[in-house]
Formats: C-alpha cells, structure tokens, sequence
C-alpha cells in the first residue's frame, strides 16, 4: 500500500500535521509513501516496523520517515497509543534545510531519537501554531526548522535518550517486572542503577521509582474497578509491599482512598434501574 501526499493535502499546502489513535487489536498494514514524516508518540507504548526491523517506541520516541520506507505501528501494552505526525513534502528538506544529509541521515540516527519532557511540550505549542497558521509556508519552515535542531542538538548529544531506555520502558510494562520494580530494571537495563536513573530522569524527566509507582496505581485501579479483590491483595498484586504507602500515594493520585474511589466510580457510572 502506498499513500501519496496529494491525497492528504489541501491545494497549495505543503504539510500536514495530524493526530492518530491507534487502538489495541488494530496493527496498520505495512505501508509506504512518496512523502517524508516525523512521528512520535505523545501517549502509551508500541512497536514500529521500519523496513523489516522492529523497535518499541515510549512516550517521545520519534522517528524520522523519507520516502519509499515501508513501515508500520501498533500499540503494546496499552489499550492506544496517540501519534503526532507531521508529514511534508520532500523538496523543503532541499528547498529550506540544506543539506539533506545533515538531518535525514542514515537509518540508525533516523530511528534512535528521543523528544524529552520538555520538548514534547514545546512541540505541542509548534502544533498550536500549526493549526492557528493553516499550515502555511512560513509556520511549515519554522517547524521543520525546529526539528531539525532538536534531532541535530540530539545527535551530538546521544545520551539524552539512548534506544535502549525506550525498549525497558516498555519491558517494564510487563507484569511480572513491575512487580520486582526497580530491581528487575536495572537487571533488565545492564547498567549500573546510578548510571540507569540518570539516563532515565534525562530521557523522561521522572525517576525511575516515580514511573514504576504511576504504572503500579494505574494497575491498581485497573484491578479496583474490574474485580472483586480486597485492597490489601491489589497492592500485592501490583507490588507494593507497604499497604501504608500504597494508601498515601494512591491517595495522593486519585485524590481519594482506594476502596472509597471504587465507590464513587461504582455510583456514578452504574445505575439501579426500578422496575
């Protein structure tokens, strides 16, 4: 299957920029284009097919895609992934950011980038722009011309997000290593726990402990509003081995204990029907 820019565009643009929501149970047929894209994901975790490899791509993962790659996306471990994807046409990487090479290189640099924290923040207002300026030439230059600092700056710096702290991320996803939590990380990792949490807060701007603790109570609550388990067995079953500090960081998340935010979720989406 091929997608060509024309079909996506309106007379006289030159890109777009679009937001997907890929659900689980929905893998897109591998595909190619005669157009270039950048993609990252704001939201969830999945895998990403590139020209028959496959690479787990986290929350700021970004690829860079030319014309003619065949690739795909799916979600993992998750119910969605979201997907920004802001697809251009090929001449403005000659036409506006010479040279070609100093950005859309090789294979390896196009597809190990990592946005931080901060800087998917930032795209996020690029995207604001985006919209408010119609996709016009100029925001379309400006834009461009932001990525390719961001991956240029990147590229100098490869330890702002290494590929491999993507691929944990994901593995971290997996029950059994949530539950051993930090340990089954820097197992996973093979780097020393030091040299983890900080690649980790670099990458994520949150610390390990904090991404294990939020994947914990979102699980918790997953467990909490679909099966009939005690709250005390829910905070084993995710990890935690202090029933105390399960209460107080759940708590501090949902704003309400566990079982008294079971049931409020219980009374506001579910009825008695009288007959």
């Amino acid at each position: 299957m091929k997608f060509l820019l024309r079909d996506l565009l309106p007379p006289d643009a030159r890109a777009t920029w679009r937001v997907y929501h890929y659900k689980v149970g929905k893998i897109r047929t591998p595909h190619t284009h005669d157009y270039c894209e950048i993609f990252w994901i704001r939201k969830g975790t999945g895998m990403h097919e590139f020209n028959g490899r496959e690479y787990p791509m986290a929350p700021g993962s970004c690829h860079a895609i030319v014309a003619e790659d065949w690739h795909r996306l799916w979600p993992v471990n998750c119910p969605q992934i979201i997907i920004h994807n802001f697809a251009f046409d090929p001449s403005l990487l000659t036409d506006t950011l010479k040279p070609e090479g100093a950005w859309f290189g090789d294979v390896p640099e196009r597809i190990s980038i990592q946005f931080t924290h901060g800087q998917m923040n930032m795209i996020d207002s690029l995207y604001q722009m985006f919209c408010e300026a119609e996709g016009d030439l100029i925001s379309t230059q400006a834009i461009l011309h932001t990525f390719k600092t961001l991956i240029l700056t990147q590229k100098e710096t490869p330890n702002s997000g290494p590929p491999w702290i993507g691929s944990l991320r994901i593995q971290m996803m997996d029950h059994a290593n949530l539950q051993q939590g930090l340990n089954a990380m820097v197992d996973l990792s093979g780097k020393s726990k030091e040299h983890l949490c900080r690649q980790w807060k670099k990458a994520f701007n949150e610390t390990p402990t904090q991404f294990i603790n939020q994947q914990r109570l979102q699980h918790a609550k997953r467990l909490l509003l679909t099966t009939d388990m005690t709250t005390s067995e829910i905070a084993y079953e995710v990890g935690f081995g202090d029933i105390s500090h399960f209460y107080r960081l759940f708590n501090k998340q949902y704003g309400q204990p566990p079982s008294q935010f079971a049931r409020n979720y219980a009374s506001q989406h579910f009825s008695t029907v009288v007959f």
